[in-house]
């Protein structure tokens, strides 16, 4: 059976020290951890998600914001032969807080410098805003994941209220 770990790390130790500008109060990932398993490669692609949580510190509706992700490196933990390319990063679904709106990009090739996943205007810094991002594993046949351990990748989200 082949098994993925892929393991967003997020950068710091508490929820706002993740990069993002100074009109964000705080953004969560959830779940942190997303588990790739295919015992055959032909049985379609891998399939992970997870949401992006966030809430603006003023809320300054109609002001721009961009949600960002990048691969935090060149390789992947415990499968060094498995370049960030091989996955792909969408976000299929984006709810701003009231007043405010979004849309998701097109989905991209997962690299080391960020892509923007989701972009719009900003909402009501009363309540929450929320991205669903998945991240699919493309190319198993060329790149067959490791059991044991799993393969880790670190995903770096980059969150921009401007």
């Amino acid at each position: 059976m082949w098994r993925m770990c892929i393991l967003l790390l997020l950068s710091g130790s508490a929820v706002e020290s993740l990069y993002a500008q100074s009109d964000v109060r705080w953004l969560i990932v959830n779940p942190v951890s997303l588990n790739f398993s295919s015992a055959d490669p032909d049985t379609g692609v891998a399939l992970a998600s997870s949401t992006v949580t966030w809430r603006t510190r003023f809320g300054d509706t109609g002001r721009t914001w961009r949600l960002s992700v990048q691969a935090a490196s060149v390789r992947v933990s415990n499968c060094d032969k498995i370049p960030p390319s091989a996955f792909r990063i969408a976000c299929s679904a984006v709810s701003v807080a009231k007043h405010g709106n979004g849309v998701c990009a097109s989905p991209v090739p997962l690299s080391t410098s960020p892509q923007v996943i989701a972009s719009g205007s900003q909402g009501d810094h009363n309540y929450n805003s929320t991205a669903e991002i998945q991240v699919q594993f493309l190319d198993s046949w060329r790149y067959p994941a490791a059991t044991a351990p799993a393969c880790s990748l670190t995903l770096s989200y980059t969150l921009e209220a401007l």
